[in-house]
């Protein structure tokens, strides 16, 4: 994409994972990149790689996206003196198992970073991108959890629900801007998300696992044709069709002993 070379590219959740892959291979692309993420000194670590190895700037926004004010401080910031093109909203959390297991305040915090944040950024943004009227991309990062809902995972599936519906109206309201928005829907990923999630892989559960490169680069390829949704890999696409095909509590049914034979729940 010569057309973005030396533009300005944000990715949140850029500490690591998905999001720390985006950065780099936006920077392969010859990308300037501001990462943002919570934690600065994963963030130091991902500028200094990217600006030894492809020699494009790098900017660190430490912020927590779960906080109500943030999303506009990190737009300010973002956009003094540049104009951005691409933004990743990678940054989401969720919470496994029983859903008196977890706190209210946890599952509110699912809400303001997967809801919440990413509307705010998306607003801001898009707004931004219209104005300075170049060609302009916006990615936002659902799930495959967002074709059904999970038991144990209700707050989680219904939060990437909304990620993928929000993201799919808005592609069809922009049609004819300069700017393309599409939404990715990984299935299971070699990222921090599982830990911290509450689950632990078992054996069988590696077998439909992806790493986060290769998600990034499903997700970078949609995104410059234009695609609107995206599922990353056949596996994962078959298993976001049980939804459409089975009844709902069939569906339910099976997408808990998917889950059961995939993962162990590990209470923190």
């Amino acid at each position: 994409m010569t057309e973005l070379k030396n533009a300005w590219a944000l990715i949140t959740g850029a500490s690591s994972g998905i999001g720390k892959d985006y950065a780099i291979e936006l920077a392969k692309l010859g990308m300037n990149v501001i990462v943002v993420a919570r934690r600065a000194d994963k963030l130091n670590e991902v500028k200094e790689q990217i600006e030894n190895k492809y020699k494009t700037e790098v900017v660190i926004i430490s912020s927590d996206l779960s906080q109500r004010d943030s999303a506009k401080e990190v737009f300010e910031k973002a956009t003094e003196n540049r104009h951005i093109q691409v933004l990743i909203n990678n940054a989401g959390i969720g919470f496994y198992g029983p859903l008196e297991d977890h706190d209210l305040d946890q599952y509110q915090q699912t809400i303001d970073l997967n809801i919440s944040s990413v509307t705010s950024m998306t607003y801001l943004f898009l707004k931004h991108m219209k104005s300075h009227g170049l060609k302009s991309y916006i990615t936002n990062i659902a799930s495959i959890a967002a074709y059904q809902g999970i038991p144990f995972f209700g707050v989680y599936c219904g939060s990437k629900k909304y990620v993928r519906d929000f993201t799919e109206a808005l592609s069809y309201e922009y049609r004819n801007s300069n700017i393309h928005l599409c939404c990715v829907c990984p299935g299971g990923t070699y990222t921090e998300f599982t830990k911290h999630s509450g689950q632990e892989l078992k054996k069988a559960g590696h077998a439909s696992m992806m790493s986060a490169e290769k998600v990034v680069q499903i997700g970078l390829s949609a995104m410059f044709k234009k695609r609107v949704t995206v599922i990353t890999g056949f596996i994962n696409f078959i298993a976001c069709q049980i939804g459409r095909i089975l009844p709902g509590w069939v569906a339910l049914w099976v997408g808990h002993q998917a889950m059961k034979n995939s993962v162990t729940y590990k209470k923190s």
